[in-house]
């Protein structure tokens, strides 16, 4: 199998969005004699895909599914990461300041 470029080390295994559709990044780097960097995907639906992990009959990386259609390579543009918890815990919740973050100090004893 190719080798994952050094900048792939923060990629590989993120959970991705893809028109909607939930992915897990096996693979990031280049397939084949195409140009540019491609995220090898495993789709949470194993009928989403185009194939299993190879390229013109070489495999490229290895999905956990048996499925022949689990798998696809997309561009990084195409992909969603979403966001990481403490933002997501900021949006819900709000920006909370102060040495007791707003909870009043007589709640806390």
């Amino acid at each position: 199998m190719p080798e994952a470029t050094p900048e792939s080390a923060g990629t590989i295994g993120h959970r991705v969005s893809v028109d909607g559709k939930r992915a897990t990044v096996l693979f990031e780097g280049p397939v084949g004699d195409t140009k540019g960097t491609w995220l090898g995907v495993e789709w949470d639906d194993p009928t989403r895909g185009k194939h299993d992990g190879t390229h013109r009959g070489i495999r490229i990386f290895a999905p956990s599914s048996g499925s022949p259609t689990s798998s696809s390579f997309v561009r990084h543009n195409k992909v969603s990461r979403g966001i990481d918890v403490v933002e997501g815990i900021k949006r819900r919740y709000g920006r909370v300041e102060g040495e007791t973050a707003g909870v009043g100090l007589d709640t806390m004893l």
